[in-house]
């Protein structure tokens, strides 16, 4: 009988229950080997990671007011000392870097960097259980290894900064500190350590004498230094005959430079000269002294230079007249001038009238020929003046060399003399500023408002707080398996393979009758005893 909706091909498939049951049971073997798998990985996973202890201390902190100076020599930019509240200083100043390295200093950064090699202690007796544990402790010590060849105390630093905390807890002035190791007696000595030079950073930190002692020190060997180095610089200028180095320099190749200029214009001029003067000499060659001129000359009229001269001794007595004491009004100056009158309006006639002209050739001296000639003349005079000044500008040229030549010889030495000096000015700088903010904090630190005490030293840790090996072995075994039942199911997903009736039915959407069943023994077997049982 055909069914009427048959299950299409390309139709992704949906497990079922005991479909899934069904699948997990035939992949019982890759089940079993996936847990495994995840065994031994967690195994060795577990038996890899190295044993941890924690030592623990506790810091006591009392603040005597809101705000102290951290560091005497951090500034603002007005000079006036930093200022944080107390509370945060003291935990800045445990988790400095300067206190671990100091720590790994003293514990040393192979102890730091030391890798889990456990031994087995002496009183854990014989038997089974012992020599179990003895060959797990050679296992994990094969697998650490034996650390780094050479610990540098940068990876020592690194590893102890991850391995390190500090807690701060708001209600109380309590501080703890925490150390891990892979060995409860390397914890508890790396706790100490790093304790007394906690303490220790802090009194040097809130404490400012001996930093005044040594700035005081540091600054007198600098003032040493620093009139020895200028005591130097002085001597060497004076040898060199020099008061100011860099000016001098600059100056003596300024004048190089432009006594340059200076030469190659004389001579750029001078080959000119010499160049114009020759041309000038040929052109003059080709000139002559004179040239003919012709020209319209008027005739001149004879009654004007009369009748001028006329004018001329009318007026002179006219003045004589005038100078003798006759007024305006007498007839002698009236005459006079009445003469005059005369005179000048015949003379302006005359002057109006046409007068003729006649031509007139004449030799006069040729202005070309005497302009060419003046300028020969005066270049040979520059040609003088130039050839006088070269040899004084190639001798000078050469002095100013000399001089500029000899101070960049000396100006590595000088450099370096300077150099040293203004190092030491600048550092002599430094230190008294350093001493000013120090002084400044020691009027805070007379007050004594702040104090670090060990309220508990480190304690031995008896128990380790790592790794639950346990359970890294029980998460193995339970990603393993989970791993096996993900693969068998995608599998089942992917199968193809017709292996129960229905999934024929729904594959060919026929009613199955009958089935022939396989008969092998194992088949054969269990018909057997089933035909016995029904017989019974």
């Amino acid at each position: 009988m055909v069914q009427p909706n048959p299950k299409p091909r390309g139709e992704p498939s949906v497990l079922t229950l005991r479909q899934a049951v069904h699948a997990i049971f035939r992949g019982r073997w890759l089940l079993f080997a996936t847990t495994m798998l995840g065994l031994l990985g967690g195994s060795w996973v577990a038996l890899s990671k190295p044993n941890s202890y924690v030592s623990v201390g506790k810091f006591l902190f009392r603040p005597g007011g809101e705000q102290i100076v951290i560091d005497p020599f951090a500034s603002q930019g007005d000079g006036t000392p930093q200022r944080q509240p107390l509370t945060a200083n003291a935990e800045a100043i445990l988790k400095s870097e300067e206190v671990l390295r100091r720590t790994i200093r003293r514990i040393g950064p192979g102890q730091i960097l030391a890798p889990y090699k456990p031994e087995i202690e002496p009183d854990a007796g014989s038997g089974v259980s012992a020599l179990v544990r003895q060959t797990i402790y050679a296992l994990q010590r094969q697998i650490h290894g034996d650390g780094p060849k050479k610990a540098s105390e940068s990876d020592a630093l690194l590893s102890l900064q991850q391995r390190l905390t500090v807690t701060s807890p708001k209600t109380n002035q309590v501080l703890s500190v925490a150390v891990e190791a892979n060995e409860p007696r390397l914890a508890k000595r790396i706790l100490e350590a790093y304790m007394d030079e906690a303490q220790a950073r802090h009194l040097e930190v809130y404490s400012a004498q001996r930093s005044i002692r040594e700035i005081e020190e540091t600054k007198t060997e600098v003032g040493e230094n620093l009139a020895k180095a200028r005591s130097r610089l002085d001597a060497f200028l004076k040898q060199i005959e020099v008061d100011d180095f860099e000016a001098d320099l600059a100056q003596a190749l300024d004048n190089s430079r432009q006594t340059r200029l200076k030469l190659d214009a004389a001579r750029t001029n001078l080959q000119t000269s010499k160049t114009t003067l020759a041309g000038l000499k040929d052109r003059l060659e080709g000139l002559s002294p004179t040239v003919t001129v012709t020209s319209d000359v008027a005739i001149a009229n004879p009654r004007i230079p009369l009748l001028e001269a006329q004018i001329a001794k009318v007026g002179a007595d006219l003045l004589g007249l005038r100078a003798a004491g006759l007024r305006p009004e007498d007839k002698q100056i009236t005459r006079a001038e009445a003469t005059i009158d005369d005179l000048r309006r015949e003379l302006e006639t005359e002057y109006a009238k046409k007068t003729g002209t006649r031509r007139e050739t004449r030799e006069e001296p040729s202005q070309e020929f005497l302009a060419t000639k003046q300028n020969i003349s005066q270049i040979q005079l520059s040609l003088v003046v130039e050839e006088e000044q070269i040899p004084g500008l190639e001798q000078m040229l050469e002095l100013q060399k000399q001089r500029a030549s000899k101070l960049l010889a000396q100006q590595p030495q000088w450099r370096t003399l300077q150099r040293d000096l203004d190092r030491l000015t600048a550092h002599q700088d430094q230190l008294e500023q350093m001493l000013t903010l120090a002084r400044k904090k020691n009027e805070l630190d007379e007050k004594r408002i702040s104090s670090l005490a060990i309220l508990d030293r480190p304690n031995l840790p008896l128990t380790k707080e790592g790794p639950q090996r346990a359970r890294i072995v029980l998460g193995g075994v339970i990603g393993g398996l989970f791993l096996g039942i993900a693969l068998l199911l995608i599998r089942a997903l992917t199968d193809s393979t017709v292996r129960t009736v229905e999934d024929l039915e729904d594959l060919t959407a026929i009613k199955v009758l009958a089935t022939i069943p396989n008969l092998d023994k194992t088949t054969l077997r269990r018909h057997e005893s089933m035909r016995v049982t029904s017989w019974q």
